[in-house]
C-alpha cells in the first residue's frame, strides 16, 4: 500500500478533516457577577440569548449608573417569590436616571431587588427603576422593586409584557410615584403582585395604553397615597376625554381605606371592565370604583361614575365582605378586542 493511501485511512480513522467533529465555543455565553463593575461589563458585553447572573446575597452600589440591556438578555439575581434574598442593586441618592434602559425584546429580570434613591414623597430626582422603549416581550418576575421617584417600571411602546410575582412598593413620589406606569402602545399583563406604598400601584395613560391586573394584593391599610389602580384621561389634569385603550382589572384584592381602589379618568377606547375583585377596607373617604370624565361631586356610593356613558363593566365585586352578584355598574361595553 502506498505511504499516501496509508496515511489517508489514518486520518479517517481519527475524524482528521470531519465538521461534525468540531468542538465549538457554545453559543449563549452566561456572565458571572458578584461586583458592580462586573455587572457593567456584563451588561455591556451581553448579546440575544446571553445570561447576566448576579450572585445572590450580593450588595452592588451602582451609584451612578445605568445599564443598557440589549434585546434576548436574560438577567438573573438568585432570589426567590418577591425577590426574597435576591442580589440588591442600590445607587446613590443623587441618582437621577433609569438603572435598567431596555433596549430590545424578549428581556428577562428575575430574581433581584431593585432599590432606588427615594422611598419618600420628593418629586426629585426623578429616577426609575426599569425602563422600555419600543422593547416588547419583556419579563420581570420575582423582583423586590422600590425607592423610585417617577417609577418602578415603566412602559412605553411596548407589547406582550409580563409582570409577574413581584413586591413592588414605595415608589411615592408627589405627582409621580408609581409602582408600574404604562403608556403608548403598551400592553402588560401584571398578575400575582403585592403592592403597597405607591402613588399609584399601577398607572396608564395616552388613549393606545392598555394593562390587564389580575390576582395581585394591593396595600396594607391606606397605604397608597392616591387611588390604587389609575387610567389617566386626555382631559385637563388628565380628567375626562380618553382613558387607555382596554382596561382590564379582576380577582384582585384591595386593602386600602384612605383612596379610591381604582379610577377610570375618561373613557377608554375599547373597554374597561372591574370584576371579581375584593375591596376588604371601610369605605373609603372616596369611591371604591370611580369612573369619571371631569372633576365631580355626588354622595359616595360604592361606584361612582360621572360624566361618562358605555364602555364600562363593573360586576361581581365583593365591597367588605359583601358580594355583588351580576351587574353593580353598567356593562355596557361595546368593544371587545384587546
Amino acid at each position: 500500500m502506498k505511504t499516501s493511501t496509508i496515511v489517508a485511512v489514518i486520518l479517517l480513522m481519527f475524524g482528521a478533516g470531519q465538521p461534525d467533529l468540531v468542538r465549538s465555543e457554545p453559543k449563549y455565553k452566561t456572565f458571572n457577577v458578584s461586583t458592580p463593575g462586573g455587572l457593567v461589563d456584563a451588561a455591556k458585553y451581553a448579546q440575544f440569548g446571553d445570561s447576566i447572573e448576579i450572585q445572590k446575597g450580593k450588595k452592588l452600589d451602582l451609584k451612578n449608573t445605568s445599564l443598557n440591556i440589549r434585546g434576548g438578555v436574560n438577567i438573573y439575581g438568585g432570589g426567590g417569590i418577591n425577590g426574597e434574598n435576591g442580589a440588591l442593586l442600590m445607587v446613590s441618592p443623587s441618582y437621577k436616571s433609569k438603572l435598567f434602559n431596555i433596549m430590545g425584546s424578549k428581556v428577562r429580570i428575575y430574581g433581584l431587588r431593585i432599590q432606588g434613591p427615594n422611598s419618600g414623597t420628593s418629586k426629585k430626582p426623578e429616577s426609575t427603576g426599569i425602563d422600555t422603549d419600543n422593547a416588547d416581550n419583556l419579563l420581570v418576575e420575582n423582583c423586590d422593586i422600590f425607592g423610585w421617584s417617577y417609577a418602578g417600571i415603566a412602559l412605553k411602546s411596548a407589547r406582550d409584557v409580563k409582570i409577574l410575582n413581584n413586591h413592588i412598593h414605595h415608589n411615592r413620589s408627589t405627582g409621580l410615584g408609581y409602582g408600574i406606569v404604562v403608556v403608548k402602545n403598551t400592553n402588560a399583563l401584571i398578575d400575582h403582585n403585592h403592592f403597597d406604598n405607591n402613588r399609584h400601584s399601577i398607572a396608564g395613560s395616552e388613549p393606545t395604553a392598555s394593562y390587564e391586573a389580575s390576582n395581585n394584593i394591593v396595600g396594607d391599610v391606606g397605604s397608597d397615597t392616591e387611588h390604587s389602580f389609575d387610567m389617566h384621561g386626555t382631559g385637563t389634569n388628565h380628567n375626562g376625554g380618553t382613558a387607555g385603550h382596554t382596561v382590564l382589572i379582576h380577582h384582585n384584592t384591595f386593602y386600602g381605606t384612605l383612596h379610591s381602589a381604582v379610577g377610570i379618568r375618561g373613557k377608554p377606547i375599547n373597554r374597561a371592565e372591574i370584576y371579581e375583585n375584593k375591596f376588604r377596607g371601610e369605605k373609603p373617604t372616596d369611591y371604591f370604583v370611580k369612573l369619571t370624565s371631569g372633576n365631580c361631586a355626588t354622595p359616595r356610593p360604592t361606584v361612582y361614575q360621572c360624566g361618562t356613558s358605555g364602555h364600562f363593566c363593573v360586576r361581581d365585586n365583593t365591597y367588605k365582605g359583601i358580594k355583588v352578584n351580576g351587574n353593580e355598574y353598567g356593562c355596557r361595553v361595546t368593544g371587545r378586542g384587546d
